[in-house]
């Protein structure tokens, strides 16, 4: 049968100057969890299935075949030796609080600083006549590591942050401006010694017309980052700073939502969560300045949580039947996931799926693991799986500041085969009777253990 781990009880009261007591968890000495990637430590006992190095010509959507029992697959395979979660540092830090009857609780952004064992946070200015973006840099103490902000030009929009591998300790944001005929979309390399001044890089990217970006997804590609994003008038475009692609274009926004982004050598995988539709997959080659054909994966009601490069170069997918309790898994090479479809992934039943909002799902390594409120909302709960389906974590983790949780970002800090450390940042809401909104971000850090 399947491991459950313990669930940990939460408890929470209200800190001095509105920081909020946290659990707190003694961490193992400097030795105990030396950062590994977690392909070094997976499991030998993973099925031969769990990696597909072959492309198939079956339809889309086919489903997985009849009769088969994800249970007793699942229960095929020794289970793991589970882990529970708590908070590490002794009280949530508050990274940024604002007030107005429109602020910054979705448009805020970070990613790890592997290099620095810190994580940097983002957030767009809530004033849309400001260009002034505040960042902190948290991770190494229970108080701000430093503060700063981005602001440079006439950038009053942010839309995503990255951290680069060369230098290692670099970020690039990626920032936007109403020009002549529309947005203007600027490269900001953000330096390791930040708060030293930001500076732009690069040819801008130009969107025509008066539209709005509802998601946009980067990665890394050598000395530049390439960047694909949903608009408001229903268009996905494709872009590397000087050029722009249109990959897109629907009769509404769920057909253009751009989901996830991975970068497979020189392929550069668009995913578009689906569900209604089904989810689609677009395959650009830096050396193609053609539109790929969509490539549809699953069938309506489906939809893409997340996507990521595997430890072995290749691509490592979740999707979601919500109204099976399904989850499928699978790792690919990056040729099968050129035309893979749902009968290639190992489907997953779990009873707890529904009552689990998944407001942070990322692949760290080869794990899948998910963050979100459950009952109550103001407390956050995990949800941890390996490519085979398999219960690594599953629990709560305690309360946050006091307010529901809106947005989520989970990032690795170190993983081992025994031992997992997260960074987490999430922003909580107040919405006073009559009065203006109150969004608050928070930092805190997450250990696992058996």
């Amino acid at each position: 049968m399947l491991g459950v781990s313990v669930l940990l009880a939460a408890s929470s009261c209200r800190g001095i100057l509105g920081v909020e007591d946290a659990n707190l968890v003694q961490k193992p000495g400097d030795d105990a969890a030396v950062p590994s990637e977690a392909g070094a430590d997976q499991d030998s006992s993973l099925p031969d299935d769990a990696l597909v190095d072959q492309s198939s010509e079956q339809d889309a959507t086919v489903d997985p075949p009849p009769g088969q029992d994800a249970t007793q697959e699942q229960d095929a395979l020794p289970p793991l030796q589970t882990m529970t979660c708590a908070w590490v540092l002794p009280s949530h830090t508050k990274l940024y609080e604002a007030q107005g009857f429109s602020t910054f609780i979705e448009a805020f952004y970070a990613d790890a600083v592997p290099s620095m064992n810190q994580m940097r946070v983002f957030f767009e200015s809530p004033s849309p006549s400001s260009t002034d973006h505040p960042v902190f840099t948290v991770g190494l103490q229970s108080s701000l590591d430093t503060q700063g902000s981005v602001s440079i030009g006439q950038f009053p929009y942010l839309h995503g942050a990255i951290t680069r591998s060369s230098p290692p300790t670099s970020m690039t944001a990626v920032m936007s401006m109403n020009g002549s005929y529309g947005l203007d979309f600027f490269l900001v390399d953000v330096p390791g010694g930040f708060p030293s001044d930001p500076e732009d890089k690069g040819e801008p990217v130009h969107k025509g017309g008066s539209p709005t970006v509802t998601s946009l997804q980067v990665v890394e590609a050598g000395a530049t980052v390439k960047f694909a994003a949903s608009f408001t008038d229903n268009s996905l475009h494709y872009a590397t700073f000087g050029s722009d692609l249109i990959l897109t274009e629907g009769d509404a926004p769920e057909q253009v939502l751009v989901t996830a982004m991975v970068r497979l050598g020189t392929d550069n995988y668009v995913f578009l969560r689906g569900k209604t539709l089904g989810p689609v997959e677009y395959v650009v080659n830096d050396l193609d300045s053609s539109a790929p054909a969509a490539h549809t994966f699953a069938k309506a009601g489906v939809e893409l949580l997340a996507a990521g490069p595997s430890t072995t170069g290749g691509l490592n997918i979740a999707l979601r039947d919500a109204g099976a309790d399904t989850l499928y898994l699978g790792q690919l090479s990056a040729l099968a996931a050129r035309t893979f479809n749902t009968s290639q992934l190992k489907a997953v039943t779990l009873s707890s799926l529904p009552a689990f909002s998944t407001k942070s799902v990322e692949w760290i390594g080869d794990e899948l693991v998910m963050v979100g409120p459950t009952d109550p909302p103001t407390s956050v709960s995990i949800l941890w799986l390996d490519p085979a389906g398999r219960i690594r974590v599953q629990g709560s983790v305690g309360a946050g500041s006091g307010g529901p949780f809106w947005k989520v970002l989970t990032r690795k800090q170190s993983l081992t085969s025994t031992t997992a450390d997260l960074h987490l940042a999430w922003t909580e809401r107040s919405e006073p009777e009559g009065g203006p909104l109150h969004d608050i971000g928070w930092y805190n850090q997450i250990h696992c253990q058996p």
